[in-house]
């Protein structure tokens, strides 16, 4: 196996030596997100509740262009934080108090004149999701390269004295595609992709080296996120869900857990607001459902007929070479369910938005594009 995974194994950190633009959707998500939640009560559209910084601080954000970055960088912006957005590309439209640079981030990247004055640092942009589907263990050069990147970029952060190092990491350096409990911060890790197995090496090494530091680091694990421009599996549910393909799900009792990027935005910021919260990995969603309930929801809000129908489990296998689901059959019979009780306790969080009506919201959002 390769240098990579015994990091991982071994809880070691290796220490290296010397398309997405931003939408109008996602102003509009945040304008009206929390108008009328019970937890943060009946507030203004386009208002957040008071942020719990009373003073503005500078915040780094990589991966500022990509889908989870352009929600991130709206709320942080709309919690008076001033922004920096790091990307390969130039995003063609920012909110006020966000400036951006453009930087192909590496092992050998310069930090030092990015990182003064920053406050804390979002780190999204590590590019692990590209080998999602290689086996753990698989030797790779690109995957060390981008590990020893994001320990370098953590190194910096460090030595610059940021108060708060944020890495956005994921519940597959946790487990597969599925686990048979539903997981929480003390389960054990087993990575099954090289997509898992890197985030929890990195998870480890950044708190390695955030050892007797001013810094704090919060490894943030999440499971699929959606909204209208989702990639990846989450735009194959939707592609799903839009066929009107009859489906055999209605007695699939396997819960799945997902999160809103509006949800998955808020939580990160929360971390960053929120600095009496101990350092550590957790373990963060919206809710769980299974998979006949997420497909009624969806076709509900396509304004398609549900389309579900009950088949024995014995009968379940051929299901994997249907037209449409081979590819997400796990994702669809298997559970892969997780506890966030731990995170929403110590960050004192709620979802600021209801799980299903997002998913009806974002239903509807892909629906019209598709009749254009």
């Amino acid at each position: 196996s390769s240098d990579l995974a015994s990091f991982a194994r071994k809880g070691q950190a290796f220490v290296p030596q010397p398309g997405f633009s931003l939408k109008q959707d996602a102003f509009e998500i945040n304008k009206n997100a929390q108008a009328n939640d019970p937890v943060y009560g009946n507030t203004n559209p386009g208002t957040f509740l008071k942020k719990e910084a009373d003073l503005s601080m500078k915040i780094l954000v990589t991966g500022a262009s990509g889908s989870i970055g352009t929600f991130l960088i709206v709320r942080l912006c709309q919690n008076g934080h001033q922004v920096i957005g790091i990307s390969r590309r130039a995003p063609p439209r920012l909110p006020k108090r966000v400036s951006y640079e453009i930087v192909d981030i590496g092992p050998e990247t310069q930090w030092v004149s990015l990182l003064a004055g920053v406050d804390a640092l979002v780190h999204l942009a590590d590019g692990f999701n590209a080998f999602e589907r290689l086996v753990a263990g698989t030797d790779s050069d690109l995957s060390r390269r981008r590990f020893a990147a994001t320990l370098n970029l953590a190194r910096a952060a460090i030595t610059a004295g940021i108060e708060n190092f944020i890495y956005l990491s994921t519940v597959k350096a946790m487990t597969g595609s599925w686990a048979g409990e539903i997981l929480n911060e003390n389960s054990p890790a087993h990575p099954a992709s090289l997509y898992g197995e890197p985030k929890l090496a990195a998870e480890q090494g950044i708190l390695q080296l955030a050892e007797d530091s001013a810094t704090r680091v919060i490894n943030l694990r999440f499971p699929i996120a959606f909204g209208a421009n989702a990639d990846g599996n989450f735009a194959k549910l939707l592609q799903l869900a839009n066929s009107g393909l009859p489906l055999p799900l209605s007695g699939v009792n396997a819960k799945r857990s997902m999160i809103s990027l509006t949800s998955l935005a808020d939580a990160i910021a929360k971390t960053i607001d929120n600095d009496s919260a101990p350092q550590g990995s957790y373990l963060v969603q919206d809710a769980a459902m299974t998979s006949a309930q997420l497909l009624r929801v969806l076709r509900a809000g396509m304004g398609r007929k549900e389309r579900l129908f009950y088949l024995p489990k014995a009968l379940m296998a051929p299901l994997s070479v249907l037209p449409g689901i081979k590819g997400i059959a796990t994702r669809l019979l298997k559970p892969l369910e997780m506890n966030d009780q731990h995170f929403r306790r110590q960050f004192c969080w709620q979802p600021p938005v209801k799980m299903e009506a997002e998913l009806k919201r974002v239903a509807i959002a892909f629906a019209s594009t598709k009749k254009r």
